[in-house]
Order: C-alpha cells, then structure tokens, then sequence
C-alpha cells in the first residue's frame, strides 16, 4: 500500500507530498512509523509508546502525545519514503531510533532558545565586566 501524507506532523522525516510505502499489518515496535485509523482519518506517526496492549505515537514535530491506539487500528508500518525521485528505508535500526530521539528533541527546541539567549546575555556581561575594553558580541 502507498500513502501520501498530508500536514507537516512528521517533518522533516516526512514531508508533505511524499509517497511512503505501507507494509500492511498490525506489527511494530518502538520507533516504527505506523499508518493507523483514528475515527474517519488516517495518521501516520511514529510509535513511542507500547503499554497494555496499546500503542501511543506522536508526530516528530509534534509537542504532544496522541490518543491511546490498538492494534486493530493499525493499518500497517512504513519501509520506505519516496521524494524526489528517490527511495529511503524508514524500517532499519537506525532510522527508527534517530526518528524516535528527534520525535522527542524537536519539543524541547522552543523552551531553550530562550534559555540559551539568558545565557549567552549573562556570558556578555561577566566578559564585559572582566574586559571592559573588549567589545564583546557573541552573537552577531
């Protein structure tokens, strides 16, 4: 089965317009990307969590956790990504867990800009106190 997602909940693993190929069936583990049924929609995210015999994923981009899934509504598991002409596996080892340590980074990005940006304030001034003659920028 081939899909094409729509939205940017994947980026930049999936993009919209690409065609992922669907390995149909209920099997996944941690880190796979599954095509699931939720009410009238189809979602295509990344599994990162299996407890009770339910299956919680969330699209990398995405700051929050979906709703709780079984495995009946699994339509089956992405292998491969088609963009520009070109094929990419999404079922190794390592694309599952690069996938799943971004799904889990991308969240955190917009709460340390500005704690980097205290910090980097704090470094300008203990360097101007120490070399006031200096005109320290750090940041451009």
């Amino acid at each position: 089965m081939r899909f094409r997602p729509l939205g940017g909940s994947m980026m930049p693993f999936l993009r919209q317009g690409d065609t992922v190929s669907i390995s149909p069936g209920q099997g996944c583990q941690i880190g796979d990307t599954v095509l699931y049924r939720a009410g009238e929609a189809l979602v295509l995210h990344r599994v990162v969590i299996k407890k009770d015999g339910r299956i919680i994923s969330k699209g990398d981009a995405l700051g929050r956790l979906d709703a709780p899934v079984t495995p009946e509504q699994i339509l089956g598991r992405a292998v491969a990504r088609e963009r520009g002409g070109w094929v990419r596996p999404l079922d190794t080892f390592g694309q599952r867990w690069i996938g799943l340590a971004f799904s889990f980074t991308v969240p955190l990005v917009p709460g340390l800009i500005p704690l980097l940006a205290r910090v980097m304030r704090g470094v300008r001034a203990i360097l101007e106190r120490v070399y006031p003659q200096a005109n320290v920028d750090l940041i451009g």
